[in-house]
């Protein structure tokens, strides 16, 4: 019988499990770091970006809501037939106004409509906003989003606050027109506008969007004078 022989067993060595390096971990690190600063900027920008569209709607429905206020001949401070309009002003970039044209304290520019008295569309105004008498409400810009500048077109030449040549814009709607009365106020007087663009800025970064009323009544948000 032949003898049982023994197999000798074969110890297999096991590799221990290898971990990261103090160079491997820091590189990692650094590039969810990376990621993670894009993905940040990124979702910074796009809500700046929609707060920046939004505040520039909100303006544009501003001067939808005084054309239809304008259009319906609503009464304010027991004075009928007055228009609406929006108001803004160099001196007060976060802010703009919506006023009811019921007081003629500054002189009437030529262009503001002559009714007579007699007459049911008789008007009380004078195309302008004259102060806090004539103030339906006042808007304030949140966010720090601000009006940087403001121009009025009228033929080929534009007008702006930013160089000091606009100190005020008035748009107004008057009974039973649908179209507006664009007036801007300089240091030599008033002029006649057929065209107005706001600028809404960013408080973050040079973006802006445009806001533009012209005088056949259009309200357009991201485009200018042309």
């Amino acid at each position: 019988m032949e003898p049982i022989r023994t197999r000798p067993l074969i110890a297999r060595r096991l590799d221990a499990s290898r971990g990261f390096t103090l160079i491997e971990m820091l590189v990692t690190l650094s590039i969810l770091a990376i990621i993670t600063a894009v993905a940040v900027t990124g979702q910074s920008t796009f809500n700046h970006s929609i707060l920046l569209n939004d505040t520039s709607y909100t303006i544009a429905l501003s001067a939808r809501e005084a054309q239809s206020l304008g259009l319906s001949s609503r009464k304010f401070a027991n004075v009928q037939n007055g228009g609406y309009g929006v108001d803004f002003k160099s001196a007060t970039p976060s802010k703009y106004t919506v006023f009811a044209d019921i007081q003629s304290i500054a002189s009437e520019p030529a262009w503001c409509p002559a009714i007579a008295t007699s007459t049911p569309e008789n008007k009380s105004g004078n195309c302008l906003y004259d102060g806090a008498g004539e103030t339906f409400q006042t808007y304030d810009l949140t966010r720090g989003y601000t009006i940087s500048n403001f121009c009025g077109k009228a033929g080929a030449t534009l007008t702006c606050s930013s160089g000091g040549g606009l100190q005020s814009l008035d748009v107004l709607y008057l009974r039973p027109n649908t179209t507006a009365i664009i007036t801007g106020i300089t240091t030599g007087g008033t002029v006649q506008f057929t065209c107005a663009q706001i600028y809404v800025k960013s408080p973050t970064d040079t973006a802006t969007q445009t806001v533009r009323m012209s005088s056949l009544g259009e309200v357009s948000v991201g485009q200018t004078c042309p």
